[in-house]
């Protein structure tokens, strides 16, 4: 399905259009649901849809159309007279991108949304592996598997599909445990930009086959190709688990603790910090929330041998006394383990809701990440929140604090510059500390339109170069995804950077 608007006058773009209803046009993906749909279908504004991020700050470019692939030779064939008019492209998946790295950079960008390839291809339970088209949720992953005794361990914010989760190499919760996105991918179908299909990898468990290039398609937010299938690997659902809670006065106190717990080497599966503000938003709102106290608060979950876990149990809870934890607390059941494990996935939505209750319906949230060593951890955390409560911001602090991954969540009203000019240089302030500690600009949001500046100030501006180097082989005419991660030439920058 293609959604255009007005077609332009100009020849490569109406020629371009031209061509896709003529390809297209009689096309269903369902019997109610064309695959391409011209302006007259547009009344509605479907294509405003995909000029915003959900909760970030990026405002771009309404697309010339989006087109829905059913199949990889769908995408063949958009790639294909999308070079041939020299259209830029942009993939789509399920829009929980928070950098912007799904949105149109320009006004001749085509949208290729992958919602509608969304199929379990192959189940093998003997390998331990699935093959899912891009547009597959990892919920919706994890609900066919339970019955099977497995799940997909990578875990990012609900509404995730597994193209984007691969596109900005995410992680989650489960990242202490399990790790990132890139640890859980065998082999990429990819179309390229001028049509080819390559396989980047096999079933293999392990290769030393030429290059990797499915580790280099992980986190390259969908400039160097269109992934139209992925093979990942799945683990086990954990037999015995067990979520610990404890409250503590102090950010350092806190940060010592999990130092302590990662010292022991404990078979810990996640490590989740809400800083006091986070917990008092939640509170607000549900003041009955079972293990939960109005402090900063540790969330702690445990897999284990069942002969094991109560010992285990029993020495955590000692190193988180012994920094000064307070109303060390298990969840005595699995609904109400579950329970706290929602609250925290939900925190982004919870904090927008609060927002709009304090300053009214217009404010929107804003979500940033940085990841720094967990030794820097405490002090980056409290610099920060320093600096939102001198600002009289609301910007919670949630963070997967086994890994060193920490985000801030800011309720803003762009009307109100000087706020958003607050918050801005908060979020600069933050990234160039993370940067100076050794850490990054972006633990698992990707860089997207919003840190491509920073990038080059992490990394060095020629191994940027090197990156722009590796593009040009993947897509010489510079058409996919063009201007996110990094400035399409070393002297670029725009307005896309800022609101």
């Amino acid at each position: 399905m293609v959604y255009t608007q007005k077609i332009d006058e100009r020849p490569d773009i109406k020629n371009f259009l031209q061509d896709m209803h003529h390809l297209y046009s009689d096309s269903y993906i369902d019997d109610h649901m064309h695959k391409f749909v011209s302006q007259q279908n547009n009344e509605h504004g479907e294509m405003e849809q995909f000029k915003f991020d959900n909760h970030s700050y990026h405002k771009t470019y309404v697309p010339i159309c989006v087109f829905y692939p059913t199949s990889t030779e769908d995408v063949v064939q958009f790639a294909k007279l999308c070079t041939k008019h020299k259209i830029e492209m942009a993939s789509y998946n399920k829009g929980t991108s928070l950098e912007g790295g799904v949105l149109p950079t320009s006004e001749r960008c085509a949208i290729i949304s992958f919602q509608y390839m969304n199929k379990i291809l192959e189940f093998n339970p003997q390998d331990r592996q699935m093959v899912v088209g891009p547009g597959i949720g990892w919920m919706d992953l994890n609900t066919y598997l339970e019955p099977h005794g497995f799940f997909f361990p990578v875990d990012p914010g609900p509404g995730a599909g597994i193209g984007g989760m691969i596109g900005t190499c995410c992680s989650g919760t489960n990242a202490m445990k399990y790790g990132t996105m890139r640890n859980w991918i065998y082999e990429l179908e990819v179309v390229l930009a001028d049509g080819r299909v390559i396989h980047t990898g096999n079933k293999a468990k392990k290769s030393s086959a030429g290059y990797n290039l499915t580790q280099l398609l992980c986190g390259s937010e969908g400039t160097l190709g269109f992934i139209t299938k992925a093979t990942i690997s799945l683990a086990h659902l954990p037999k015995h688990s067990q979520v610990i809670t404890a409250c503590f006065s102090s950010l350092e106190q806190l940060s010592s603790a999990v130092e302590g717990i990662i010292k022991n080497d404990f078979p810990i599966r996640c490590c989740e910090l809400m800083d006091k503000n986070m917990v008092n938003v939640i509170l607000s709102r549900q003041p009955q929330t079972e293990l939960i106290q109005n402090n900063n608060l540790l969330m702690l979950a445990l897999n284990s041998d069942e002969d094991q876990i109560q010992s285990q149990l029993q020495k955590i809870t000692a190193i988180l006394k012994q920094y000064d934890g307070y109303n060390v607390s298990l969840a005595v059941n699995k609904q109400q383990s579950e329970k706290l494990w929602s609250i925290r996935k939900q925190a982004l939505w919870i904090v927008a809701q609060h927002g709009k209750e304090m300053k009214g319906a217009q404010v929107k949230v804003w979500t940033t990440d940085v990841c720094v060593p967990i030794s820097k951890l405490s002090e980056s955390i409290q610099q920060t929140q320093k600096e939102i409560d001198q600002a009289g911001l609301i910007g919670p602090i949630i963070g997967h604090v086994g890994d060193g991954n920490y985000h801030v969540t800011f309720v803003v009203d762009f009307d109100n510059k000087e706020e958003w000019k607050k918050i801005q240089q908060i979020n600069h302030n933050m990234i160039l500390r993370a940067i100076q500690c050794g850490g990054t600009c972006t633990g698992e949001h990707g860089v997207g339109i919003g840190k491509r500046q920073y990038l080059e100030i992490e990394r060095g501006s020629d191994y940027v170069e090197l990156m722009r180097q590796i593009k040009r082989v993947f897509d010489p005419y510079y058409l996919l995804n063009p201007g996110k991660v990094f400035y399409t030439t070393s002297t670029q920058s725009d307005h896309l950077d800022q609101h």
